[in-house]
């Protein structure tokens, strides 16, 4: 399994989207019941901008290009201390000066392997 390049951080502006899955039940007085959906039942998605230099764009674009959406990688988001499985099936690219910058959305994985 790859792993994103280590050496290339996340821009500060850059933000992390939880959602947790929840089954509920509902009762007929108006009384709900409600459980983990699963054992993992934390979605986290991270919005990142990176601002790059030409050649950590290069980098950057191939890396994410070669896993095509769908090819989990390794990386260790900017709060916490372990790498975690992650897809990016979407980013976008502009160029508003001599730097690139990639917004892209990481989305995070559990697998079996």
């Amino acid at each position: 399994m790859a792993t994103f390049p280590a050496t290339i951080k996340p821009h500060l502006s850059s933000t992390l989207d939880r959602e947790y899955k929840v089954l509920t039940s509902g009762f007929g007085d108006g009384y709900e019941q409600r459980a983990a959906d699963g054992i993992n039942n934390q979605r986290d998605k991270w919005n990142l901008v990176f601002k790059l230099s030409a050649a950590d764009f290069a980098t950057v674009k191939a890396f994410l290009d070669a896993r095509q959406g769908y090819e989990e990688f390794t990386w260790t988001p900017p709060v916490a201390s372990n790498a975690n499985k992650w897809v990016c099936k979407e980013y976008s690219v502009s160029r508003p000066g001599v730097i690139y910058v990639i917004d892209a959305v990481f989305e995070g994985r559990y697998t079996l392997v």
